[in-house]
């Protein structure tokens, strides 16, 4: 009995191992990235806070690199 119990407890944390894998997978990509990164900007174009503008820019700077994009970098003089 307790051999069953052991080899299903085995089971689920392998289980919750590999989605945890695949969900960090899912949110470190490039592509939530631009979405994340296109939403700030949206809300900095309201806003128009230069503190925020390089933060942007180190984001998008960062993406380029990291997902060898294109973003146009914002200019926040």
């Amino acid at each position: 009995m307790t051999l069953q119990k052991n080899r299903k407890f085995a089971i689920l944390i392998a289980v919750s191992v590999i989605a945890g894998l695949v969900l960090i997978q899912v949110f470190n990509s490039c592509s939530l990235k631009q979405l994340s990164i296109m939403s700030e900007i949206e809300e900095y174009k309201k806003l128009q806070d230069p503190q925020q503008c390089v933060i942007l820019v180190d984001k998008i700077t960062s993406l380029n690199n990291e997902c060898k994009t294109e973003f146009d970098i914002l200019d926040c003089g």
